[in-house]
């Protein structure tokens, strides 16, 4: 009974002591990204201009396979999901 009570505290103590770190370093700022120059929201943590750059990478590597499959009239199920969510999120605008 003495070893569960342990593990219960330890577990706690842990889940405390994430929620905390969580917390603490989870708060979102808009960072201006130095290749497309359009603002992501990116945690505030060290690497914040590389995420912003990253994820301007993702956009246009995105763009490109988005324009290549128009171009060769590729419309599969998978494609066309893909189109319908990239319009939605540009449209709300949810990077």
């Amino acid at each position: 009974m003495i070893e569960l009570t342990f593990v219960i505290v330890i577990i706690t103590i842990l889940l405390i002591l994430f929620l905390y770190y969580e917390k603490q370093y989870s708060e979102l700022i808009k960072v201006k990204s130095s290749i497309d120059k359009k603002e992501y929201l990116i945690r505030n943590r060290p690497d914040k201009q590389e995420a912003a750059d990253l994820l301007a990478n993702v956009v246009k590597n995105i763009d490109i396979l988005l324009k290549y499959n128009e171009k060769k009239n590729v419309f599969t199920i998978r494609v066309k999901k893909l189109f319908y969510a990239y319009d939605i999120k540009m449209k709300r605008r949810i990077w």
